[in-house]
């Protein structure tokens, strides 16, 4: 598939770097009446500018960039399928089509252009490593089938994505293993398709709408400047302050990924809805605020009071930069922030 390794470049930009693609201010687009149909009052008004811009909320034009949902497998989805070997090494056509489906449910996702960009990058990216050894036990939890469609081709495997665990075909005497997947965005996913409601959901839709909203066409309104780095901290806490403290917390639930520099790292879960992920922390329930009392509820309206317009307004999803780099986003729902992240400091 074409540009294979756009997921894991923005992402590494957006969550770990920071700064994306320069863009031009992207507007909603609007209907206009034909001036001959208009009054002279309403030319008028049309032709002269307002003394005071009113205080406008940028960037909430909604991308169709989700998964399609079948409510049974669709007819165009293949029976006969192939296991393979981890990493995925196969060519396949560039329209190529992503199903996944949780086991014991009749619902079918078919994955949208960039959530198959990042399944396919997953499974390329996952194998056995001196970091990475194979599993002994077959994981436990939700399991989830993944079918690529390629052609007259078909391949499948499965992926246990609240372990971020998926298998693969191997020699022993089986003829399945099974391996931790690189990074979270796979699980994350899943989890925004299968559970939704869940914080992993919420965080799962969030990363989607980071990836699929800052395409170069897209990108974002953007504006100049930076935000005092205290401003941007939960709790009077930046990234490894959170994760200093974290360190000794007993998690709810932890499993592993395997980072950008190929060794396993953990994936929790914390008490109050904050999720440790790949070089962030997300915050998913209200009573983690910033000093200017954002948190999750806090309305876009509130937002642009307390803290002023972000330096990147996608649809779904703020950036706020500190120095050069991006380093902590807000992600809404309704037009409240459902989520928070913090992202690691160079």
């Amino acid at each position: 598939m074409r540009n294979i390794w756009i997921g894991l470049a923005l992402a590494a930009l957006l969550l770990s770097v920071g700064c994306g693609p320069e863009a031009a201010p992207g507007t909603p687009e609007e209907t206009e009446r034909p001036a001959e149909a208009m009054t002279p009052a309403e030319v008028e008004q049309q032709e002269t500018p307002s003394e005071e811009a009113p205080l406008e909320i940028p960037a909430q034009v909604r991308l169709v960039t989700e998964a399609v949902r079948h409510v049974s497998p669709p007819e165009e989805m293949p029976w006969v399928r192939e296991s393979f070997r981890l990493p995925f090494t196969l060519e396949v056509e560039e329209d190529a089509t992503v199903y996944v489906q949780k086991v014991g449910s009749t619902d079918v996702f078919e994955l949208a252009p960039h959530q198959a960009v990042i399944a396919l990058q997953t499974l390329r990216l996952t194998k056995p490593s001196p970091f990475v050894e194979w599993l002994e036990e077959v994981p436990s939890g939700p399991k989830a089938s993944i079918v690529i469609a390629s052609g007259a081709n078909a391949y499948e495997t499965s992926f246990y994505y609240e372990k971020n665990v998926l298998s693969s075909a191997t020699d022993n005497p089986t003829g399945t293993g099974y391996l931790y997947a690189y990074d979270t965005h796979l699980s994350l996913l899943l989890y925004e398709l299968f559970e939704p409601k869940t914080a992993m959901g919420t965080v799962g839709a969030f990363y989607d709408a980071l990836i699929a909203e800052s395409t170069p066409s897209e990108g974002g309104v953007q504006t100049e400047g930076a935000v005092e780095p205290e401003r941007l901290t939960v709790e009077g806490k930046d990234y490894l302050a959170w994760e200093a403290e974290l360190s000794g917390a007993e998690p709810l639930e932890e499993t592993s990924f395997v980072g950008f520099e190929g060794e396993l790292e953990p994936m929790a879960a914390y008490d109050g809805g904050v999720l440790k992920l790949n070089l962030a922390y997300a915050f998913t329930e209200p009573g983690y605020a910033t000093p200017d009392g954002i948190e999750v509820g806090t309305t876009r309206e509130d937002v642009l009071v307390k803290l002023g317009a972000p330096n990147r307004a996608l649809p779904d999803a703020w950036g706020y930069r500190i120095g050069d780099y991006f380093r902590f986003y807000l992600y809404f729902a309704d037009d409240e922030v459902a989520a928070m992240l913090l992202t690691i400091p160079l």
